[in-house]
């Protein structure tokens, strides 16, 4: 049985890759979201509530293809009001080696038209099969600026503030520090270009780039990340005030991971 779990344990290293991303749309763009105009992207950049056009509640689902397999399940309400926006989410990931929950309220600050600051809490706990179980607290500090009509850019550092921990593997713990930096690009009307760079103290530099194309019914994504060669790509169809989003990825050593994603706005 130990050796199932350290096995186990080596496949978690590279899956962390799937669990670190925040919503279908985001995930097939190959970003995590910190300068896009989604709903998930509050999750790790608090300031972009500002900049969501409604009131919206989602639900995301990721199912990762493991020998045991992993899923991912994501809930997030987002609500602005005038010059303010708050946010509320929870998140869950593992199986029975492997389980990380988060909760996490955030909180937008609007300061000019074109620029705003958030800041979030987030609330996590990790179970790690023959090895720990952790509880922290990370804050989150972000910052979006619209720099034209045409670009924007999107910037936040996470800190863990607190953590309570018997023992931990530094190899494979998701909670710890982490910094980003994003830029969104509308090149036509049509097509939205994507990139962002992030650096934690678990995986190395990390870059991920794609697009958004929008058709007149249905978008398009494609996106590529640099770690282990994570290729994803999705589509998006808007039915009224529902919005569905369904994103594939596809790593060199995990296979297969299928995400959907759907936010209602009012």
């Amino acid at each position: 049985m130990k050796q199932i779990a350290l096995t186990f344990l080596f496949s978690l290293g590279i899956s962390s890759l799937f669990a670190q991303q925040f919503g279908a749309q985001n995930a097939a763009q190959g970003v995590l979201g910190v300068s896009t105009n989604s709903l998930f992207s509050a999750w790790i950049n608090p300031a972009q509530l500002h900049f969501i056009d409604s009131n919206q509640v989602g639900v995301n689902l990721n199912r990762i293809s493991l020998n045991t397999p992993e899923t991912q399940s994501m809930a997030l309400v987002g609500i602005k009001k005038q010059s303010h926006g708050i946010s509320l989410g929870i998140s869950n990931f593992g199986n029975r080696f492997y389980n990380l929950s988060q909760a996490q309220f955030g909180y937008a600050k609007q300061l000019n038209p074109q620029q705003s600051l958030g800041v979030s809490l987030l609330g996590s706990r990790e179970f790690i099969y023959l090895n720990t179980n952790s509880f922290a607290l990370s804050a989150i500090a972000g910052y979006s600026f619209h720099i034209s009509p045409k670009m924007f850019l999107g910037a936040s550092v996470q800190r863990v503030v607190f953590s309570n921990s018997e023992q931990r593997s530094e190899d494979y713990t998701l909670l710890g520090n982490n910094a980003l930096l994003g830029i969104s690009f509308h090149a036509t009307k049509e097509l939205e270009l994507n990139a962002e760079v992030q650096v934690d103290e678990q995986n190395p530099f990390r870059v991920g780039a794609g697009f958004n194309y929008q058709l007149p019914k249905i978008a398009l994504q494609l996106g590529f990340s640099n770690q282990q060669s994570l290729l994803n790509a999705g589509i998006n169809l808007p039915i009224s005030k529902l919005n569905w989003q369904l994103s594939y990825g596809f790593h060199q050593r995990l296979g297969n991971s299928l995400q959907t994603q759907l936010t209602y706005k009012w």
